[in-house]
């Protein structure tokens, strides 16, 4: 059951592609196959609505983009104390990854739609530095979000070697591996295979990540609560101070999460 299924997809496929390539209006990319645009899939209702649509919620949205996140970049880097920057340099590292959506992907993304609807372009080229650059960045976004996540798992489970665990340099080669890995994967895989390989990395990519993240967190969350309650039964003495110094440390892995999860929605 499972080869006849294959077999008449890939039928499929292979008929969807010999009719696109007979026809004048439509494009054949070989990086890209069997993804395919025709022109005259502008005539079918809510294609061209949704072309507009997307180009200009891009366009809309990359001043906004640019601007928040390199405001979050000057607020960690520069305007943060050693310790609070130290807390936070992930999630900056984060936002230079969304920044670089705003300045790369999103005006190449609202150029490929503009000349998909003009046609007065060559859209193969364009379809694969989006397709290429959009993998990369969805990946290295993902493998920041575990960084981040990492970060706060570490301060609530290992809060007394968080110090040496967790430091500046340790962060940066993270942040360093988790834009290189895609970079060299992706690019393999797009000139060597096609871009189902690629698609399927980066779903496993993106179901390890979340899997990681999720245990993170839940980690997080159960270590909180024990440590309330163990502060709360054996040092009622110092329990305020060690208890104020818990919540803090919960409502950044809190905030972390709310971060996260924003970006995953996004």
């Amino acid at each position: 059951m499972i080869f006849t299924g294959s077999e008449v997809f890939a039928q499929v496929i292979t008929n969807l592609s010999v009719n696109l390539s007979q026809d004048s209006e439509s494009y054949w990319c070989e990086l890209l196959e069997p993804f395919v645009w025709k022109q005259n899939y502008l005539t079918v209702t809510g294609v061209y609505l949704s072309l507009v649509f997307l180009a200009s919620v891009n366009l809309l949205m990359i001043p906004f983009t640019l601007f928040f996140n390199s405001l979050l970049i000057y607020l960690i880097f520069f305007q943060l104390q050693a310790r609070e920057k130290e807390k936070n340099i992930a999630v900056g590292y984060l936002a230079m990854t969304d920044l670089a959506v705003g300045l790369g992907l999103q005006p190449l993304f609202v150029a490929t739609e503009l000349c998909r609807i003009t046609g007065q372009c060559n859209i193969c080229i364009l379809d694969n530095l989006v397709w290429y650059f959009g993998t990369v960045v969805c990946r290295s976004s993902l493998n920041h979000l575990v960084l981040i996540a990492w970060e706060r798992y570490v301060a609530i489970k290992h809060a007394l070697r968080y110090a040496t665990i967790v430091t500046t340099n340790k962060l940066l080669s993270g942040s360093i591996a988790a834009w290189l890995i895609p970079i060299i994967m992706e690019g393999l895989l797009f000139i060597e295979v096609s871009p189902f390989a690629s698609t399927i990395v980066l779903s496993v990519n993106a179901f390890l990540s979340l899997s990681i993240i999720v245990y993170f967190y839940t980690s997080i969350y159960k270590e909180s609560l024990r440590h309330q309650q163990s502060i709360k039964e054996t040092a009622p003495s110092y329990g305020n101070e060690a208890n104020r110094t818990l919540k803090q440390e919960f409502k950044a892995a809190k905030t972390t999460f709310f971060i996260l999860t924003c970006v995953l929605v996004c």
